[in-house]
């Protein structure tokens, strides 16, 4: 029998899929302490469209189970507080674990074992994905100043994915839109679906690239571009303003994507944070086989970014220390690790850096937002 949409012939959950949730939760986590403080904040929506089964047969919990748990923690570890959040659980598809059954079934099952604080409403349904999707753009486009949303989008495939789409779920500037995407198999096919108009299947795959990139073409020399390629459409998108992802290592050569979109520079942040407590060598993504640790502790620059780092500032001549960390996050990098390269570049005596608030100058402040310097090449 074909696998109808929402389905899934997975019973455990694969390692890509977990470090997706860890990264997921560790965001999570981040985000709503952030709210929980925030003046004038006062409700959370949270949508996860594509919800899965639940529990796994290895035992293993899936994306709802985890938010809730989060949740859970959260009120515990802040004396019981907990801001009002309305949770809608979604999934179409039928269980693979447990044939017959509804997968929302299982996951409303594992759910509801689960402690709920006072104020943490769930709501569960079976829609298909284009049904919840504008269920869920309803409720975004008419939050209240006071109100925030998560968008979780986790769909089977991608024919149902579309750039409009995350357009209207950002529109509002008070939504965060994480969406998961097989770059791997959209990889495999992108050439074949945009010049063989008769490719079978490539109908779903050649609509969206072609919404993405009009009349040009993504990168297609290997997975990994073909997914930055993305990566950078996404953020020219007029609603998009500020985009990251997150890789996923299925097998050899073969990485999927977790796409995270917002109108917050803290939000970017804390995604980044999260990124980097998963990754710490290179802050990019999860490896089947992790990578041998380095002599060295922390980090290593082994990306372009000191390049672009450099150019940046001797383009523009100078740059202040919000701008300095503004472009860092941009570019996947947090502020510690663009200090560390102005630090290196100070001590060979090549860099400057000056006081724009007549105050001594003893660092370079690319955390703060009180201090305020500028930065340049000697």
């Amino acid at each position: 029998m074909a696998k109808k949409k929402g389905e899934s012939t997975s019973t455990t959950l694969e390692a890509h899929s977990r470090a997706k949730v860890e990264l997921f939760k560790e965001y999570l986590a981040t985000y709503l302490n952030i709210l929980l403080h925030a003046k004038h904040i006062d409700h959370l929506k949270f949508f996860d469209l594509c919800a899965g089964e639940g529990v796994y047969t290895d035992g293993q919990k899936g994306s709802p189970v985890v938010i809730m748990e989060t949740i859970k923690d959260h009120y515990f570890s802040n004396k019981k507080r907990c801001l009002p959040i309305d949770v809608f659980l979604n999934d179409p598809g039928m269980s693979k674990v447990e044939p017959g059954k509804k997968k929302i079934e299982r996951v409303e099952e594992a759910v509801n074992k689960l402690y709920r604080p006072t104020g943490v409403n769930v709501h569960f349904s079976s829609q298909n994905y284009t049904e919840i999707l504008e269920h869920a753009k309803a409720h975004v486009l008419t939050l209240k100043s006071n109100e925030r949303a998560i968008v979780f989008i986790d769909p089977w495939g991608y024919k149902d994915i579309k750039p409009e789409d995350l357009n209207l779920l950002m529109l509002n500037h008070r939504t965060e839109v994480l969406l998961f995407m097989p770059t791997a198999d959209m990889h495999r096919f992108a050439d074949k679906s945009l010049s063989d108009d008769q490719f079978p299947g490539g109908l779903p795959l050649r609509r969206l690239l072609q919404s993405l990139f009009g009349t040009d073409a993504p990168d297609s020399s290997s997975s990994l571009a073909f997914a930055e390629s993305l990566l950078k459409q996404f953020r020219n998108l007029s609603g998009i303003k500020f985009a990251d992802k997150f890789t996923l290592e299925r097998g050899t050569n073969r990485f999927f994507c977790l796409y995270f979109f917002t109108s917050n520079i803290l939000g970017l942040e804390k995604m980044i944070e999260a990124k980097w407590k998963m990754d710490e060598q290179q802050g990019r993504g999860f490896k089947l086989k992790p990578a041998v640790p380095s002599l060295f502790d922390g980090f290593q620059f082994n990306t372009e970014y000191p390049e672009l780092l450099e150019a940046e500032i001797k383009n523009k001549g100078s740059m202040t220390n919000h701008e300095l960390k503004e472009f860092g996050l941009l570019n996947g990098f947090l502020p510690k690790h663009t200090r560390e390269l102005l630090k290196q570049w100070k001590d060979k005596g090549i860099l400057g850096v000056e006081a724009l608030d007549d105050l001594p100058v003893k660092d370079f402040y690319i955390p703060s937002t009180d201090r305020r310097v500028s930065i340049k090449f000697k």
